[in-house]
């Protein structure tokens, strides 16, 4: 876990200065001991442990109260995986080079995807669910890919200004594609995919690419081995795959197609049989 960088944003933000002393202080203990997507345990014995090893005076409800304080001033999401709370710190910049996180999302994903925000100094943010539509701020509605050669340090400077608009184009379709493509142990690489999606400008063949996918989903390469012969999405979307023919897997419940020279045989058979 690299050191974080605070910015002076982190003094003068109006929802940082929200909180009460003791909010606040866990509040800066998250920004240092959260995961590079800025997620962390959010089960209340743990959060003590990891955020005051030396220990504390306060109770695990006092935690509690602090969290979701934190929350409501919109610093924090508290979701649950399987009944299992964690926290994900919100407008949290990218850090280093990882992809993964160590806390799953609400969905079970361990990826980390990013979204290009301009806000005081526009850089990549990791993708959450936030969005504040009545002041033209969204947090994580779309998302673009990392940029490596973005600074690899963690923007603390967690005010929800107006000034925070999406700076990338709209990418819906890549949303689309993404639930679309099956469950896979090949499905991984989110980022770099979104990231490919946006370089060559898929956005306006979205239909046709999740059509594609649809149709190649009940085609006979895919079922074959039990989806063996699926493809990375990364390399289904560099090939161009959408633009594969698509032979659909055969219907066990189909009658079967005969050709000519077939069906006069099968009709000289039954006649010969008497069947």
């Amino acid at each position: 876990m690299p050191n974080r960088i605070l910015y002076e944003g982190f003094v003068d933000s109006e929802a940082v200065c929200s909180l009460s002393d003791w909010a606040h202080r866990i509040y800066s203990n998250l920004l240092v001991r959260a995961d590079d997507a800025g997620r962390i345990d959010g089960r209340a014995a743990m959060l003590t442990s990891l955020l005051f090893p030396l220990g504390t005076t306060k109770r695990a409800d006092d935690m509690t109260k602090a969290i979701h304080q934190i929350a409501s001033a919109g610093l924090a999401i508290c979701y649950e995986f399987k009944s299992r709370p964690f926290i994900q710190l919100t407008k949290w910049r990218r850090c280093g080079k990882a992809e993964r996180s160590k806390y799953p999302w609400s969905d079970g994903s361990f990826e980390i995807s990013y979204i290009m925000l301009e806000s005081r100094d526009g850089k990549y943010f990791v993708k959450t669910s936030i969005q504040s539509n009545d002041k033209g701020c969204v947090w994580g509605a779309y998302g673009v890919g990392a940029d490596p050669n973005t600074d690899t340090d963690t923007d603390t400077d967690t005010d929800t200004d107006t000034d925070c608009r999406i700076a990338s184009q709209s990418i819906d379709g890549f949303e689309k594609f993404w639930r679309a493509w099956p469950s896979h142990f090949r499905k991984k690489g989110r980022s770099k995919c979104m990231a490919h999606w946006k370089t060559h400008s898929l956005e306006q063949n979205a239909e046709q690419i999740v059509a594609s996918v649809e149709a190649h989903k009940e085609s006979e390469e895919w079922k074959r081995d039990s989806g063996k012969w699926i493809q990375a999405p990364l390399v289904w979307l560099r090939d161009e795959g959408w633009e594969a023919t698509v032979v659909p897997a055969d219907d066990p419940d189909d009658p079967p197609i005969y050709t000519p020279e077939q069906e006069a045989a099968v009709a000289r058979y039954v006649l010969e049989e008497g069947l």
